[in-house]
């Protein structure tokens, strides 16, 4: 009995919850429950080693033509890579001064997986701190059109095969300006160069890189672990299911596959890792690392399976690689042009793709000999081509960098003047050792913007075409890039507007891949990239500021003519140590103060007077920063920042500049003359301004006096802005340059207002005016028009509503006249930028129909207007996302009747299913009962385009009791069984008396692949319709349609093929 009581106090044992416990869930949720040493120990992941150790110079485009790029591959050194990284001494901190202190970059909490935002000055704070309480961790900081850029450069090999180099086009790339990583101002996929700062016990846990990009990554500093796992396809749906299961905190993926290998990288290592490799890692020491991102034609296959795990999973469209559709596009566009371009070519040469393809088909012995024909003339081409170089206009010297090399091994980096050797002549007319030897020589004209080169021009004209040969992987990985692009849903296929018949480029591309199903692959592999023939490489971007020196700042303090350089703050001075004020314009700005934070700028009363050098600036000389004793100078006028020692500058030979720190007119722009600095500034630029003055009145009246010059207005506007707004720029009189004492303040300056004590909205937002408008319009003198309030309403009634706009303008009546409602029942925004002032417009005018299509619209912005707008009826929001359209299941919704959600992205099943499902039970607003939908009232509903099933039409049938009208159109997950849902009774319904089918009128079902003529069964069940769509359902027959239409009661006709529509 004792043994059996124990037994039942020990089963009743239960452990207290304590509820003073401050930690919440988010923080609970995501953390690992397996040990990270134990892997890091286990000799199990050791046992099989994936990675492929070479040199620089065995790494070629050559190498990857040959073998394809699966294994991922490692190297010791970056010696042959051609690579740009920089020095050893580059830290974290030059990081954030070459990007920027306010950039804000994405942070990871490595122990919940929460994301958060931080500045890189926050950051800084954080890695150089070595007390951290949390561990977090930065993979995502994308610095292209920075000034790294200039520091980091892609090995050669990548720069080749990416796709963002050889098949975007070249113009939608220099129009990118933004440095952030924005999809509203991104014109290019931007993952080309990423900067991964980890402290030490950061993890990341298995992974696939985006879209099944390949990835370069050199290690600066630090110590990074990988765990690789082979991209097989029972490996990659396992990683599915381990996704999917949302256990991934709780199994090591590495235990649940056959083999899983461990690799260690240390400072100095570049690692390549191919397409769809999953891949886990752990950093023990604080590192910095920079890398990028690229997808090419040798993993297409490989990289389209990718994107379908992402599709399956569920990824957001955040985490993917942008423009992922567009990318495929623009493929399959540009080797229609490359393959036709040889085709014509070919044709020209004698040497048609159809003959060969003949004689294929009668022999094969003949055909053997062929390839060795064309490989000799293609080497006596080459041969030729070298011989007439002095002929040929040389290669630009920017087009080393870009790579377009087709040699193994690269050539010593000296000049070359004599004859060049045989193995330099085989590398072919696009190897890097004739660029090289060219530089010398005479530059071609500069490209144009799309990257062909000018008309006319030698090097076009007398340059021979390469014939262009298939790998194996590239026919493939074509073939499947067809059907992928045309099995793409509507509305993800995003195809690009230079496009204009997108079937048939991909019915040409089919064509040219059959001409060259039988290339050989020996001349396959040349070691040249055959898109470049048609575009030629990028040129290297150029940083978006110019330098001086080792490193220019950024715009900002005014130190001389037509120099500007953004220094820093002193943190001493008055306007430094005070707060900001609240009232001027960047302070209303500040979201802190209610405004939307859009200008990024300081208070204007916060100027500093005395500001300093950014303290990562360099001598140019010694490449030294400054000391206390040997302090760095800046000159006013050629902005070169040097130490006064390395120079040897001698005191006649310079002049300091005493309104600015540290700066001065070096010796070379000394020109020995100063001025007397005994005038005040005030007078010296009201006597500047009485000599303009005389000197503009003796130009009128035809003398020859003489005009400021143009730095002279230059430095007098300077001169007045500085009056203004308190700064110390340099001040400059006619004809010689000198500076003015700084200005003292006032002795009993009044002390600055301090910020308001309580932060509220600039203004609120509310509907029209409770107050009757006026009935007459009262002119000067007291006077009322003739006309009345009714005449003026009926004159407005036949302008559009941006003329209406316009009149509004005109006085405080018409404003109010104009605001009638009638005026603005219907406001369409499609296609229009969504700016605050447009929604605080909408608002005001309270419209019932409202079209938000193919905008910017965003959540929050759409949550702000719903709630602000009681009379909405009509809402349309076509083009738009998933993200967008959630705004609906968290806002109050109105009583819309009609709704448009046509070609949107991401609008599933799921999504539905909040949107129309009631609310939680614990919801206490108006209309949150268990049985009345969010769309209780919908009559109609537009889902064309969208990735919709069966499942959504239940939901309609349950809880949409008022449908009149469904578009289906262009929906290829409709089956026949889903149309008969409608039909079915719902006995779940809140009258079972009434279902779909004895409401709906209008049902649109055209582009539906999957339906059949059995759903015509379903659909004559239906007592009132009157429209009937199945145009372009291949699998509908025009005679069932006819039989559909005599057997219903109802007078229906058919137009158009197959469009049912009622006979009256």
């Amino acid at each position: 009995m004792e043994s059996e009581s124990a037994v039942g106090r020990t089963l009743r044992r239960q452990q207290r919850r304590n509820y003073q416990d401050t930690s919440q869930d988010d923080e609970i949720e995501g953390k690992r429950t397996f040990s990270l040493e134990e892997k890091l120990a286990n000799p199990v992941f050791e046992a099989d080693s994936f990675v492929q150790m070479l040199d620089g110079n065995e790494f070629s485009l050559k190498y990857v033509q040959s073998n394809g790029f699966k294994t991922p591959i490692l190297f010791k050194s970056t010696e042959g890579l051609d690579m740009k990284i920089p020095d050893a001494e580059f830290t974290v901190t030059d990081v954030k001064n070459f990007v920027g202190a306010r950039r804000l970059v994405d942070v990871i909490d490595v122990n919940t997986q929460q994301p958060l935002e931080l500045t890189l000055q926050n950051w800084v704070k954080y890695f150089t701190n070595p007390e951290r309480e949390k561990i977090y961790n930065v993979i995502s900081l994308e610095f292209s059109h920075t000034k790294l850029q200039d520091l980091v450069e892609s090995p050669l090999v990548v720069r080749q095969i990416d796709w963002v180099d050889t098949v975007w086009p070249r113009n939608l790339i220099e129009e990118q300006r933004d440095s952030t990583n924005s999809m509203a101002d991104m014109k290019y996929p931007k993952v080309k160069k990423y900067c991964l700062m980890s402290v030490g016990g950061c993890y990341t846990d298995f992974h696939i890189d985006f879209g099944g990009t390949s990835v370069w990554y050199h290690l600066m500093k630090g110590k990074k672990i990988f765990w690789l796992i082979p991209p097989t396809e029972r490996n990659l749906q396992q990683y599915e299911r381990w996704v999917l299961s949302g256990k991934q905190q709780d199994f090591f993926f590495g235990d649940q596959v056959e083999k899983c290998s461990r690799v260690t990288l240390v400072s100095g290592d570049t690692f390549l890792i191919p397409t769809g490799w999953i891949h886990a890692v752990y950093t023990p020491d604080d590192s910095l690392v920079f890398g990028g991102n690229f997808i090419h034609s040798y993993s297409i296959s490989e990289q389209i399976r990718i994107s379908q795990i992402e599709d399956n999973t569920k990824v957001p469209q955040k985490f993917r690689y942008p423009f992922y559709a567009e990318m495929m596009w623009y493929v399959a566009e540009k080797y229609v042009r490359l393959l036709t371009r040889d085709r014509e070519e070919r044709v020209k040469m004698g040497k048609p793709l159809t003959k060969r393809k003949k004689l294929a088909a009668k022999g094969k012995g003949k055909v053997k000999k062929e390839p060795k024909e064309e490989k000799e003339n293609t080497e006596q081409t080459a041969d030729s081509v070298q011989r007439r170089s002095s002929r040929v206009p040389k290669v630009p010297a920017r087009r080393l960098q870009d790579g377009i090399s087709s040699d193994d091994e690269p050539q010593p980096k000296r000049k070359r003047k004599g004859k060049m050797s045989t193995k330099q002549e085989n590398s072919g007319v696009n190897g890097k050792s004739e660029a090289k030897s060219e530089i010398n020589g005479k530059m071609p004209e500069k490209p144009e913007v799309n990257g062909k080169a000018r008309e006319g021009s030698t090097e076009e004209s007398e340059k021979p075409w390469e014939l262009v040969y298939l790998t194996e992987r590239e026919l493939s990985g074509l073939r499947e890039l067809i059907e992928r692009l045309r099995t793409w849903p509507q509305a993800q296929k995003n195809i690009p507007e230079s496009i204009e018949n997108p079937e048939e480029v991909l019915k040409q591309l089919e064509e040219l891949l059959d001409l060259h199903e039988d290339d050989d692959q020996e001349l396959a592999v040349s070691g040249v990239q055959a898109l470049f023939q048609i575009d030629p490489p990028p040129p290297t971007p150029k940083s978006p500021r110019p330098k001086a020196g080792v490193m220019m700042s950024k715009v900002g303090t005014k130190v001389g003519p037509g120099v500007r350089r953004r220094r820093t703050r002193c943190g001493q001075c008055e306007a430094c140590t005070r707060e900001d004020c609240g009232e001027c314009r960047t302070c209303k700005d500040m979201k802190k103060f209610g405004g939307p934070g859009r200008m990024k700028q300081s208070c204007t009363k916060r100027a500093c007077t005395q500001p300093n050098l950014p303290t990562c600036v360099r001598c140019i000389e010694c490449n030294k920063l400054g000391e206390e004793e040997n302090q760095l100078m800046e000159c006013r006028l050629c902005a070169e920042i040097v130490h006064p020692s390395c120079i040897d500058a001698q005191p006649d030979t310079f002049r300091v500049v005493p309104d600015i720190n540290n700066c001065w007119e070096c010796p070379k722009c000394f020109s020995g003359q100063e001025e007397s600095n005994d005038e005040s500034p005030k007078q010296k630029s009201k006597k500047r301004k009485i000599k303009h003055e005389d000197s503009s009145k003796s130009a009128k009246r035809g003398t020859a006096s003489r005009q400021p010059s143009e730095s002279e207005e230059s430095d007098e506007e300077v001169l007045e802005d500085s009056e203004d707004n308190e700064s110390l720029p340099a001040d400059s009189t006619t004809g010689t340059q000198s500076t003015r004492r700084r200005r003292d303040p006032p002795k009993h300056a009044p002390s600055p207002p301090p910020p308001p004590t309580e932060v509220s909205p600039k203004y609120v937002i509310r509907p029209g005016p409770i107050d009757p408008p006026s009935e007459t319009l009262e002119l000067e003198g007291g006077v009322e028009h003739v006309l009345r309030r009714s005449t003026w309403l009926h004159v407005f009634g036949f302008l559009s509503q941006e003329e209406l706009c316009l009149c509004m303008r005109v006085c405080r009546t018409f404003n109010r006249w104009a605001m009638d409602k009638h005026f603005w029942s219907v406001i369409d925004m499609s296609r229009k930028p969504v700016t605050p002032l447009s929604l605080e417009g909408i608002v005001r005018r309270q419209p019932t129909t409202l079209n938000l299509s193919w905008t910017n619209v965003s959540c929050k912005q759409l949550l702000w207007l719903l709630d602000r707008l009681p009379r909405l009826r009509e809402l349309y929001l076509s083009g738009t996302t998933e993200a967008t359209v959630s705004a609906l299941q968290h806002v109050n919704c109105p009583r819309i009747q009609v709704l448009g959600l046509s070609w949107s992205t991401g609008i599933t099943d799921s999504l539905l299913r909040d949107l129309i499902s009631p609310p939680a039970p614990s919801e206490t607003r108006v209309g949150a009962e268990d049985s009345k939908g969010r769309l209780n009232d919908l009559c109609t509903l537009y889902l064309t385009g969208n990735d919709v099933t069966g499942n959504t039409l239940r939901l309609l049938a349950q809880y949409c009791p008022s449908l009149r009208k469904i578009d289906l159109s262009y929906c290829p997950k409709i089956y026949d069984e889903d149309v008969e849902v409608l039909v079915r009774p719902n006995v779940t319904s809140r009258n079972d008396s009434v279902t779909c089918k004895d409401c709906v009128t209008e049902i649109l079902l055209s582009g539906c692949g999957k339906l059949t003529d059995a759903c015509l069964v379903s659909l004559n069940r239906w007592p009132y319709l009157q429209r009937l769509d199945l145009r372009s359902c291949h699998k509908v027959s025009r005679s069932e349609i006819e039989k559909f239409v005599e057997r219903r009661k109802e007078q229906l006709k058919i137009i158009d093929e197959k469009l049912v529509v009622a006979a009256s």
